[in-house]
């Protein structure tokens, strides 16, 4: 990864961040139950049928649902640390 290439960092954080609720639904480190959203989630954004694909990071299996069929998870690195409920959006 390059320095400075924010892309990278950012998709590499996501990838960390779907292991972690991999390893936090199951107890588990493989068999990933969450992965990276595709186009990291700008695919909902193209066509309304894609409506179930929102945000950073998506279920793989049905069992990931508990977490991504409640929640739109969006994944951000880099900024100033803030208060968590600052950040929420309902």
């Amino acid at each position: 990864m390059k320095a400075g290439n924010s892309k990278a960092k950012g998709s590499s954080f996501e990838r960390e961040i779907a292991k972690f609720f991999t390893n936090w639904l199951t107890g588990q480190s493989k068999e990933y139950y969450f992965w990276r959203s595709p186009s990291s989630g700008a695919v909902s954004t193209i066509s309304q049928a894609n409506g179930e694909i929102s945000g950073d990071i998506i279920a793989l299996k049905p069992e990931g649902g508990v977490l991504t069929g409640k929640w739109s998870v969006e994944i951000k690195t880099g900024y100033p640390i803030v208060l968590f409920i600052n950040i929420l959006k309902v």
